[in-house]
């Protein structure tokens, strides 16, 4: 896979794309292949394979203020308290203590590509391609809902009821729908000034160049944004992941079981393996059965425990 030094970045026109780490060797191999359901299920996009990316660094830590909104109100949803939604006003400790939380473990283990994509109607996308949750987040009037206005933040352009705007955000763009690949010789891993190649300590680095550069009166708008970078850069500081003499984790080996369920998951298509790859595929499945076997196991054991202690 080729690398990229963020000092030698575009951070104006360069294309973002955002993927685990264990999904590195996969794509190498495979490419960068346009997916339908699999993990943007969450975004209602189950019937559109594509492939997602973001224009420019705004659009990239525009990803993450919208990243925390939609973790934020999926955490809501699925919560037994009495929480409000975003749009009523986000609980701030929720969203530091939980959702912070989450997205630095999610950050670490994820990282950033640069995608050459081609622009145009013989292209892989163009900048007047809708953008289908927008048009899905309308009530029958055209009114977007305020859930979704809420997640998709201040910065994104919902147009008026004479005049939609349902055009993709620089920071939610994505290819034409349809069965697409990009090959890795397309692909560069981003990897920071001081050489770490995880999304974490490119989003810092990136945040700091950037946020110098908005205008004071947008400020408010990236609120969210805000808080969770200086969360992140105080927890940085004192991670000992990122002490220096520490291996970069973007690089680390990939988790083969992981690689294998993200590629379920996501429905990729795998080219031919080598021996050792198929050998260490093999392994995973024989020690999921194994693990499913002493499972079974343990829960026959269970049971006749418990037969035994009601007959007493």
């Amino acid at each position: 896979m080729q690398y990229i030094n963020s000092k030698d970045l575009d951070y104006i026109n360069s294309f973002f794309h955002f993927s685990r780490i264990d999904n590195r060797d996969s794509i190498e191999q495979n490419g960068l292949q346009a997916v339908a359901g699999g993990e943007n299920e969450a975004g209602n996009d189950r019937d559109n394979k594509t492939i997602y990316f973001s224009k420019g660094i705004s659009g990239v830590l525009k990803a993450i203020d919208v990243w925390a909104r939609w973790e934020y109100d999926t955490y809501v949803s699925k919560s037994d308290r009495d929480i409000n939604y975003g749009y009523q006003g986000y609980d701030k400790s929720v969203m530091k203590e939980i959702i912070f939380d989450k997205l630095y473990n999610d950050f670490k283990n994820r990282q950033y590509y640069i995608v050459d994509l081609k622009e145009g109607k013989d292209g892989e996308f163009e900048y007047v391609d809708i953008d289908v949750k927008k048009v899905l987040a309308r009530d029958k009037n055209g009114v977007p809902y305020r859930g979704a206005v809420w997640k998709y933040g201040e910065f994104s352009d919902w147009g008026t009821l004479d005049n939609p705007n349902n055009v993709q955000e620089n920071w939610n763009m994505n290819t034409k729908i349809g069965e697409r690949t990009i090959s890795s010789d397309r692909l560069k891993i981003i990897e920071t000034e001081s050489g770490r190649t995880d999304a974490l300590s490119f989003a810092l680095e990136s945040y700091s160049k950037f946020r110098a550069l908005v205008p004071e009166q947008d400020s408010p708008m990236y609120e969210i944004l805000d808080n969770f970078m200086s969360y992140a850069k105080e927890r940085y500081k004192s991670d000992k992941d990122y002490e220096d003499g520490m291996p970069d984790l973007g690089r680390r080996k990939v988790n083969k079981r992981e690689q294998k369920k993200y590629q379920k998951i996501n429905k990729i298509e795998t080219k031919g393996l080598g021996r050792q790859v198929v050998a260490e595929l093999k392994d995973i499945q024989l020690m999921d059965e194994t693990e499913r076997t002493l499972n079974e196991q343990q829960r026959a054991m269970q049971q006749n425990k418990d037969a035994q202690n009601q007959s007493l």
